[in-house]
């Protein structure tokens, strides 16, 4: 057993802040771009951590 905790594949990370999105509101392309984006940062964000050994700083 491993301390890592469970990881979420990128495009499921994308659809369930996509849904986040569009359930308040936004529209479904706008969502997705949104989505895609913050996504992306947060993916970057754990690349760097990983890679470093030191925590990254995010902004959210």
């Amino acid at each position: 057993m491993t301390n890592e905790p469970d990881r979420i594949s990128f495009d499921d990370l994308v659809s369930a802040i996509e849904a986040k999105l569009t359930a308040a509101g936004a529209s479904s392309a706008v969502a997705r771009v949104v989505a895609t984006n913050c996504a992306t940062c947060e993916r970057d964000a754990l690349s760097a951590t990983e890679s470093s050994g030191s925590p990254a700083t995010s902004i959210h």
